[in-house]
């Protein structure tokens, strides 16, 4: 699956393979989202909760369970279950959700969640997943540029660079990475129908 490069047409965005645009937001409006996510901003917290494992437990096998340290995540519901779900929601609705409307790509708002990964070592990739276990569409948005990367079961990789969007399936197996250059990796996901 190659990804598209492009400023996509409501009319080109099938979903099939994932769609890259760069740039997605105006400087001021992704300095806004991006000071926010990364806590730069004294007067306002961003708290993240921390889960022990970004893959299930139950998909790890023993030896990853003895030593899984680098395998845990931050993640911030800002969206779910029909409602908001964090007072710090409206921004990422008004700023990126309104755009997928203009684009024409979304009817119904599933799901938004900004992610941290940590720094590691090395690269740590985590297990293959799909978002939800019906169809739905995926829009993943970086808020930092680091070696960090989204990898497709079939080896396709989106590297993680500020103020990208990327549009993609997110049934199609899919997996999130650490990062060895920058304090950690920050993305927003976004799932709708």
């Amino acid at each position: 699956m190659r990804p598209k490069y492009v400023v996509p047409l409501q009319s080109e965005v099938d979903f099939s393979s994932p769609y890259v645009m760069d740039d997605f937001l105006p400087p001021e409006e992704f300095e806004a989202i991006r000071s926010l996510v990364c806590n730069e901003n004294e007067d306002v917290s961003f708290g993240f909760f921390l889960h022990k494992f970004v893959s299930s437990s139950t998909e790890l096998d023993d030896q990853s369970l003895s030593n899984n340290y680098w395998n845990w995540y931050g993640t911030h519901m800002l969206y779910d279950d029909n409602q908001p779900t964090s007072s710090r929601c409206g921004i990422f609705y008004n700023l990126i959700v309104k755009k997928f409307y203009d684009m024409e790509i979304i009817s119904a708002l599933i799901r938004i969640k900004a992610n941290f990964y940590p720094w590691t070592e090395t690269i740590r990739e985590h297990l293959f997943h799909a978002d939800y276990p019906y169809k739905n569409k995926g829009a993943l948005f970086s808020i930092n540029t680091c070696d960090g990367y989204t990898e497709f079961e079939d080896g396709t990789k989106i590297d993680s660079v500020a103020n990208r969007m990327m549009l993609f399936n997110p049934s199609i197996p899919h997996r999130s990475t650490t990062t060895t250059n920058a304090f950690g990796r920050f993305n927003i996901n976004f799932n709708f129908t």
